[in-house]
């Protein structure tokens, strides 16, 4: 059993949990956990994936353009196809999912706010050297976010 405890919350309380997602088989397994904790909390879950920004660009500054939207555009199509699939197996309703562009830390807390969620289920992956200075979304979240993260790792075997 998982005890999450901050202050005046306890793991009763939560009523709407917001799992952010990449799609990959390690982050199906945690929306699977995800899906388990909301049915044993009574609580509403929901879906995101965000795509961030191509960092392929023209140019610079204000006139900065993408070299191909029609990449960015098939992602985002690619990634409602899979988000579609991921939450139809979850049983979760398609105002209940998100396929959003932009920072994902900054999309994610937007959202937060948005549908007022008051837990945010991610993955972390097992990080090592580089990748561990570098930060990951899961620690970014943590620290801008209004309420309770919780971090499941991945398995990267």
């Amino acid at each position: 059993m998982i005890q999450i405890l901050d202050g005046a919350t306890t793991m009763g309380s939560f009523k709407h949990i917001l799992f952010t997602t990449d799609l990959s088989d390690g982050s199906y397994t945690i929306a699977v956990k995800a899906k388990q904790l909301a049915e044993d909390l009574h609580a509403k879950l929901s879906l995101v994936h965000v795509i961030e920004h191509s960092p392929m660009l023209y140019g610079s500054g204000e006139f900065a353009v993408p070299l191909d939207l029609d990449v960015e555009k098939s992602l985002e199509e690619q990634a409602h196809e899979h988000l579609a699939k991921q939450a139809s197996e979850l049983n979760i309703p398609e105002d209940n999912r998100w396929v959003l562009v932009g920072s994902k830390k900054d999309e994610i807390v937007k959202l937060v706010h948005e549908i007022s969620c008051d837990l945010i289920v991610v993955g972390a992956h097992d990080k090592h050297g580089l990748a561990l200075l570098m930060g990951s979304t899961a620690d970014s979240l943590l620290h801008a976010l209004p309420c309770n993260v919780l971090a499941l790792t991945l398995d990267d075997d």
